[in-house]
């Protein structure tokens, strides 16, 4: 993207600003897993289900379904912006 781009230089994933060596950054990361209340409930299908889904699906995708991690890097502005509202909800 940037030709003179040093590995410690930083682009913001909000905003694609350009974050110089040294500069002010933040780190956000996200972990997504699937919650479980302790309660399956069961239908005829439900085993039959699992078995079908684990031979459709690859063991990456199968994992991704219950669990997720993410990384980003945001601009002091963003980072601003994005706690006031990080769920995007209508002020």
């Amino acid at each position: 993207m940037f030709s003179n781009m040093s590995e410690r230089d930083k682009i913001c994933d909000r905003c694609g600003r350009f974050i110089e060596e040294g500069g002010d950054f933040y780190e956000v990361e996200i972990v997504i897993k699937a919650g479980f209340d302790g309660v399956i409930k069961e239908t005829e299908d439900t085993l039959d289900k699992i078995v079908q889904d684990t031979e459709i699906y690859t063991e990456e995708e199968l994992l991704k379904m219950v669990y997720d991690k993410r990384k980003y890097i945001l601009c002091v502005r963003c980072k601003e912006v994005w706690l006031a509202n990080p769920f995007l909800k209508p002020i």
